[in-house]
């Protein structure tokens, strides 16, 4: 027993993290059947199935602006297509993958962070609504995070090391990323930052080895272009540059940011317009505004720092370089999700600073201990608020078949829907309209209803 009792208290942190990563991951696969299933999705779910079938895809998504997207989200989401082309299947990618991200935080957060700081920063992402929300269907933006951090994790290890393995996994990563959506080209800058912090002529040649990788992994999509098909016809909308407008636009991601890291923003932002959610889940604006002065307290002492750690330069620009280029543009609140789980690291590297502060000034053990004691009880209170929202909302989907705005029907009763007409009409000549959103989407029930699970 004493065995037993000394191992798990040498390994009690990888036990945590354990847990924490069983937290973040409960949510992310469970229930899979009320996510989202809108064009997007829809249209992705087609795409893949395609490629798993031997039918070579070039392109994915179009855009907002009729830009064609990368394949790389395509051929991703193919991979679960080749086991099965249930929707469900290829929903638990993003699940799987950003549940492994988790784990990912507190390994990249290790190089920053002590081990508390880690674990705080892995349960702050864990459980944090919008993060388990964005991970839960076949969208492009849900992919981000995992190759985020392992972006970031090669980045910090070649800023220290200057090995050739992270300099071609960052240049693989950065790829894959921007690929999978163009908010990450934000991130481009960082790379002559690196260049710039190691500047010599090996250095130069790693990434220009990189750079070489990076651009044969873009080899499908030049097809694309050379075959002048980069736009969708008809659908090409030139990005407004709105530089009047960026002052304001920075505030709204700056608050965004902070939304992103609690659930500020689901009744607007899902449209979720029903008095019984609203007394579920308030607002509590004062999560946000908590978040907010974490992230700000956070980059204030991570730019205090820099001159001795000067790998923190890289969290700084994990965060601004986003925050900044997409407002010169428009703010939509899936931008931000390149920018997972850098806040957190930020917040955890705030509370991590503090507590060193009062160490030195707190010199009995007992008073120390009690601070610490006080401070998990904190972050757990905090996380229990966060897992409630997640579970209340998922709820509320379930017993209304979705909300009325951006998240709609869910897919499991479109799915009941779709049998119902296949059922009743036969023939597929029917018209339907969906009042759960503006735009309405008839076409994911009419492909539901073609899918061979729904016509046996």
């Amino acid at each position: 027993m004493q065995k037993l009792m000394d191992f798990c208290r040498s390994r009690s942190h990888w036990l945590l993290l354990a847990a924490i990563v069983l937290l973040g991951g409960w949510p992310r696969f469970s229930r899979l059947d009320l996510m989202e299933f809108k064009s997007d999705e829809r249209e992705l779910h087609r795409l893949a199935v395609k490629q798993a079938s031997g039918q070579w895809q070039f392109s994915g998504l179009v855009s907002s602006t009729g830009l064609r997207n990368p394949p790389m989200a395509v051929y991703l989401y193919a991979i679960p297509a080749l086991v099965s082309s249930d929707p469900i299947a290829l929903a638990m990618l993003p699940a799987l993958l950003d549940t492994l991200a988790i784990a990912l935080t507190y390994l990249l957060a290790r190089k920053f962070l002590s081990r508390g700081g880690a674990l705080a920063a892995a349960l702050l992402f864990a459980v944090a609504p919008w993060a388990v929300i964005e991970s839960r269907k076949i969208w492009a933006q849900d992919l981000l995070p995992f190759f985020t951090i392992l972006f970031f994790t090669f980045a910090v290890s070649w800023l220290r090391e200057g090995r050739w393995r992270h300099a071609l996994a960052m240049a693989v990563t950065l790829s894959v990323l921007n690929q999978i959506h163009y908010s990450s080209v934000a991130l481009w800058p960082i790379l002559l930052f690196l260049l710039w912090r190691r500047r010599s002529t090996r250095a130069l040649k790693q990434l220009a080895a990189g750079a070489a990788l990076y651009a044969v992994l873009w080899a499908p999509f030049a097809v694309v272009v050379l075959r002048g098909d980069a736009f969708a016809p008809g659908q090409y909308k030139p990005i407004q540059a709105g530089a009047a407008e960026t002052p304001r636009h920075l505030a709204k991601a700056m608050w965004w940011q902070a939304q992103l890291m609690g659930h500020g923003g689901f009744q607007t932002s899902l449209g979720i317009l029903s008095p019984k959610f609203l007394d579920a889940v308030p607002p509590r604006a004062w999560i946000t505004v908590l978040f907010l002065v974490l992230i700000a307290g956070g980059l204030v002492v991570a730019i205090l720092r820099l001159r001795a750690r000067p790998e923190f330069w890289l969290l700084l620009l994990w965060f601004l370089l986003p925050t900044v280029f997409l407002s010169i543009h428009r703010v939509m609140f899936h931008y931000f999700i390149i920018c997972y789980p850098v806040t957190f690291l930020l917040a955890a590297f705030l509370g991590e600073s503090v507590r060193q502060w009062a160490r030195g000034r707190v010199p009995q053990p007992a008073a120390a201990m009690a601070l610490v004691v006080i401070f998990a009880l904190g972050l757990v209170a905090l996380a229990w608020e966060e897992v409630n929202a997640t579970s209340d909302f998922l709820d509320f989907v379930s017993a209304n078949a979705g909300t009325l705005g951006g998240y709609g029907v869910c897919y499991r009763d479109k799915l009941v829907v779709a049998g119902y007409l296949n059922h009743e009409v036969p023939d597929g000549r029917y018209a339907l309209m969906d009042y759960s959103h503006p735009v309405s989407d008839p076409d994911a029930y009419r492909y539901l209803g073609a899918c061979p699970r729904i016509a046996a």
